[in-house]
């Protein structure tokens, strides 16, 4: 899709609320709009495992290969951790890591 082409809402309702987040415009219910404008007033932990929660009820569907390879993945990384392979980093480390390796 390019640029300038504009998606009309499937669901429309009486009163839909145009936001701008990021330089997208979103059109949503009033109530909607109103459950985001409290959920920003939300501490940033608070955002993040409601913003999951949300994404998790998109798709309850789950792909048990996917979830077997993140299982295995979870336990190598623990066992590198156990045996002294790998060292922890502090996460404002790893932030600053990332952010010089993007740029």
């Amino acid at each position: 899709m390019g640029g300038g082409v504009t998606r009309e809402p499937l669901l429309c309702c009486a009163n839909p609320i145009r936001l701008s987040f990021r330089g997208r415009i979103r059109v949503m219910s009033r109530q909607a709009a109103e459950l985001l404008k409290k959920a920003l007033t939300l501490p940033v932990t608070e955002r993040a495992e409601l913003a999951g929660s949300l994404i998790e009820s998109l798709d309850k569907t789950e792909d048990e290969s996917v979830a077997a390879a993140w299982d295995e993945e979870v336990a190598r990384r623990m066992e590198q951790l156990d045996s002294g392979k790998v060292k922890q980093v502090p996460l404002e480390q790893a932030r600053r890591r990332l952010s010089s390796a993007v740029e």
